[in-house]
């Protein structure tokens, strides 16, 4: 990360463990002293295992952490109604403005607006949470109670990283219920949008920064804030011809990115990355895969 000039906001997280078992702090205190210190485009933050996963004193004591360093505590929630530890956070006054939740998914009405209430965030990752069961995207009952959602894709062994098509299933999923509702009332599918595409990029942008705990500083084109900006090539001929800005970025592919701006500092021109050894990063990448696929394949006489 720190070799691509990229701005990121790394994580931490670890395998599933015992519900018993806090956050490895060492190693976020490590992170902190080291590689994160100092560094404009690098911040740190904790995806826990969080309360779904965790024993309540456990999650309390891993969101006490995350809070008394500053930093964002990400934490995944889905399928189904709340564990004891979400309880016994709320109870303590854990959740704040760096509380994401990943998902959120059949979370009931009252703590959404618990939660929307204390300025925790959500991310929805809308294609991996369909495909994959974790529930139904939480941007219905975001929208009803005056939120909304940034935007992710999860899982890159499943689904592309590209959050343009993350938008679109989005509003795409956010309008089909529009319509469900408009068809029951009316007998007819709606005939104006209720939700833009305008809004939809905005969960990719402004509220992708602020569920990073960056809305200060990128997000929007602003000045003040440090010039992170994509270029789209509306010249391809999936894009021409382009009559709508908007939804010209949100029917591109990531081959329409034709530049990225970073802090002000070029690190894509004429469709090119600027960076140097990708060819043999694409050879580890290569090799990684190919150590993954012979790790699941079947051994034996049904291989």
């Amino acid at each position: 990360m720190l070799q691509t000039g990229i701005r990121t906001v790394f994580l931490h997280g670890t395998p599933y463990r015992s519900p018993d078992i806090p956050h490895p702090l060492a190693e976020i205190d490590r992170l902190l002293d080291g590689p994160a210190r100092g560094n404009g485009l690098l911040t740190l933050g904790m995806a826990l295992q969080g309360p779904q996963y965790s024993s309540p004193e456990t999650a309390m004591t891993d969101f006490r952490a995350g809070a008394e360093r500053g930093l964002v505590i990400s934490t995944h929630q889905s399928g189904g109604e709340p564990s004891p530890g979400w309880q016994a956070l709320r109870a303590a006054g854990l959740f704040g403005p760096l509380t994401n939740i990943v998902h959120g998914a059949d979370l009931p009405d009252d703590w959404i607006k618990t939660l929307v209430e204390a300025g925790a965030t959500f991310t929805s990752t809308p294609e991996n949470e369909l495909g994959q069961g974790h529930g139904t995207p939480i941007t219905d009952p975001l929208l009803r109670n005056g939120a909304a959602p940034s935007l992710g894709t999860d899982i890159d062994t499943a689904v592309p990283g590209n959050v343009p098509t993350a938008a679109r299933i989005a509003l795409a999923h956010q309008r089909s219920l529009d319509h469900a509702r408009h068809r029951q009332a009316t007998g007819t599918y709606a005939h104006t949008v209720s939700v833009t595409a305008k809004q939809a990029l905005a969960w990719a942008t402004v509220e992708g920064a602020r569920a990073l705990g960056l809305a200060d500083r990128v997000g929007r084109i602003a000045v003040g804030m440090q010039a992170d900006l994509v270029a789209v090539d509306a010249r391809a001929l999936n894009l021409w011809p382009a009559h709508d800005p908007v939804a010209t970025v949100l029917h591109a592919d990531i081959a329409n990115i034709e530049a990225v701006l970073v802090a002000g500092s070029w690190r894509k021109r004429d469709h090119a990355l600027l960076a140097t050894g990708l060819e043999e990063v694409k050879d580890r990448l290569r090799e990684s895969g190919e150590r993954l696929l012979r790790s699941i394949q079947p051994a034996g006489s049904l291989a």
